[in-house]
C-alpha cells in the first residue's frame, strides 16, 4: 500500500501538469523593436513604484535588443505570466522599461535613475498581454 502512495504521489504532478491548457502558459513576452536604435528592455511587478527599477543595474546590459529586431529574452519567465497576476505582480499591473542602449551604456545607472532616463514605460494588464497577443512592440 506504501508503494502506491508514493507512485500516486510521485506521479500527481505530472497527471495535474499534463491537464493545463498550453495556450494559458505564456512565459515570455516577444518585444519587438521598430526603432532605429538597440533597446534594453526590463519588465517590473512593483507597481505602481516607478522607481522599483532601480535596484536592476547589475543585469539590465543582458537585456538588450537590436534595432530593426525582436525577442524573448528580456521579459522571459520560469513561471506563467498568467499566474503571477495578482501573486507577484500584485497589482495588476506589469510595468515594461524601455531604455535606449547607448544612453545605458555610457552613463552610470545612478545618473539613469536621479535622472529617469527611460525611454518608455508600459503599464500591461493581463487582459492587455492578451489582446497584444503577448507582444510588446516599440514604438
Amino acid at each position: 500500500m506504501k508503494k502506491y502512495l508514493i507512485l500516486i504521489i510521485a506521479f500527481l504532478p505530472l497527471i495535474i501538469g499534463s491537464q493545463c491548457n498550453k495556450d494559458e502558459c505564456h512565459k515570455n513576452i516577444l518585444f519587438v523593436n521598430n526603432s532605429n536604435i538597440p533597446l534594453y528592455v526590463l519588465g517590473d511587478p512593483n507597481y505602481p513604484d516607478t522607481l522599483s527599477f532601480s535596484s536592476c543595474g547589475g543585469f539590465i546590459k543582458d537585456l538588450k535588443v537590436n534595432a530593426q529586431s525582436s525577442s524573448n529574452y528580456p521579459l522571459e519567465r520560469r513561471s506563467c505570466y498568467e499566474s503571477l497576476f495578482g501573486y507577484e505582480i500584485k497589482s495588476n499591473i506589469l510595468m515594461v522599461y524601455v531604455f535606449n542602449a547607448d544612453t545605458v551604456d555610457n552613463n552610470s545607472w545612478s545618473y539613469i535613475i536621479d535622472n529617469y532616463k527611460v525611454l518608455y514605460r508600459y503599464e500591461l494588464t493581463l487582459e492587455d498581454l492578451q489582446r497584444m497577443n503577448w507582444t510588446v512592440t516599440y514604438p
